[in-house]
């Protein structure tokens, strides 16, 4: 089996398309392409013959994507949005009800239950290299640069591979191709735990925030205006409820 390996953004005929930038300078495609890499290792030990693709030129990317004659294509993105506290995962292909489609699904239910990030679903867009290539296609968002505690984890190693081994997983279950986890050692040096603060609605988390008083803003007001019946902020760190509130107060 053939696959494109798309690092998003990257070099460009004329300079350079860093992708979206996180608050503290974090580069999306600096990210890319290490969450691409240990895909493409992954995908080569089971046995995936990948042409890995970094470039800021789109028209460049597909063409030669197509030249490859590939079974399939997969980019590899970071989100990014104005409000930095718009977090999670999702998954996008060009439309429903095909091969990119069932790969989208496949990957995204990977990627939610791996990193505990929100769902934001399988979305269909015309985008470039969704369109103009000659196979299957399916771009992922691994959670959003934009957002401090998420950028934050992209910057760690073992947050690559976790990503990077979902991807794999999904892709791999989706095609129909048997997969074996092959793991790249991780670093022995502690890495800075990230807290969340997940806000609970009637049992449901509807998002992570960075802050706790945000979390409990976002509880008291759902509440309030009769959005849920109670809720609660919980700490991802150790699954600690550290605020209630229904409408009894």
């Amino acid at each position: 089996m053939k696959a494109i390996i798309n690092y998003g953004h990257g070099p460009k005929d004329a300079g350079y398309d860093p992708g979206a930038i996180g608050p503290t300078g974090y580069q999306e495609a600096t990210q890319n392409k290490e969450v691409g890499e240990l895909v493409v290792t992954k995908l080569k030990k089971n046995g995936w013959q990948i042409l890995a693709i970094q470039d800021g030129d789109l028209w460049d990317v597909t063409n030669r994507a197509n030249d490859y004659n590939p079974h399939y294509f997969l980019s590899i993105h970071a989100n990014s949005f104005v409000d930095p506290n718009t977090h999670g995962i999702e998954t996008i292909a060009l439309a429903a009800g095909g091969m990119g489609e069932k790969i989208a699904k496949e990957i995204q239910k990977e990627l939610v239950v791996a990193t505990g990030l929100t769902d934001r679903g399988v979305k269909f867009n015309n985008l470039h290299v969704l369109r103009e290539t000659d196979c299957p296609a399916t771009l992922v968002e691994i959670g959003f640069i934009s957002n401090p505690a998420e950028e934050a984890l992209m910057k760690q190693d073992s947050f690559d591979e976790t990503v990077a081994s979902a991807i794999c997983r999904g892709f791999s279950r989706a095609v129909g191709v048997p997969y074996t986890e092959v793991v790249k050692p991780v670093s022995p040096q502690l890495e800075p735990i990230v807290v969340m603060y997940r806000v609970i609605l009637d049992g449901k988390q509807v998002m992570a925030l960075s802050y706790q008083d945000a979390a409990i803003a976002e509880v008291k007001k759902a509440v309030d205006i009769g959005q849920a019946q109670k809720g609660s902020v919980q700490r991802n760190t150790d699954d600690v409820n550290v605020f209630e509130y229904d409408k009894k107060g």
